[in-house]
């Protein structure tokens, strides 16, 4: 089977470094449960344009090429690819830190990933994406794409986080707590 995983906040932590970031260089006050919304102007309260511009900024900085993994990832990586699936990571960072992406992911996952599609490339979605590669499942911590990957029969395990919050669910997702909860889920689908 064809694993996908989301790269921020699912494989690597970062929120954590984009606040501190901002903390310390633009002299804003958040904290990690501030994170109700994906939406960067919103939770700053600046343009879009801005956001981008510090976002571009962040990336970099030292903040952002020391990212650390999520804990339990690379426990999680090794199980899947243990158990003879392949893991691919399907991420929506701008293409601009591609060569940043593969060197993180290559530091804390090293050979364990068959692939990195970005979504940002030529308008792709993530979901189109999973149903191009032929995914079954995709670990996710936003809400809308976990939705579309959902709507289009593609299973789902939902990182359970303050902005991904939902009375409902559609069919097909899985809110987890951690990454020790997917592998369980992922070991009962193999059985």
């Amino acid at each position: 089977m064809i694993i996908a995983s989301d790269i921020d906040q699912t494989l690597v932590e970062y929120f954590e470094p984009f606040i501190k970031f901002n903390n310390e260089v633009h002299g804003t006050n958040l904290k990690r449960e501030d994170m109700d919304t994906v939406d960067i102007s919103e939770l700053l309260g600046v343009s879009k344009e801005e956001a981008i511009r510090r976002m571009d900024e962040f990336h970099q900085t030292n903040y952002f090429k020391n990212i650390m993994p999520i804990k339990g990832s690379q426990e999680g990586v090794d199980d899947i690819k243990k158990r003879g699936h392949k893991l691919v990571a399907i991420t929506a960072r701008p293409i601009n830190i591609a060569k940043y992406t593969i060197e993180c992911l290559e530091k804390f996952y090293p050979g364990r990933l068959s692939g990195v599609y970005h979504s940002s490339k030529n308008g792709s979605r993530k979901h189109q994406i999973c149903l191009d590669i032929g995914i079954g499942w995709i670990i996710e911590d936003r809400l809308d794409y976990a939705n579309e990957c959902a709507s289009v029969g593609i299973n789902v395990l939902l990182l359970d986080y303050h902005w991904n919050q939902s009375e409902i669910l559609c069919d097909g997702i899985t809110r987890v707590k951690s990454w020790e909860e997917i592998k369980n889920i992922l070991k009962k689908e193999d059985q």
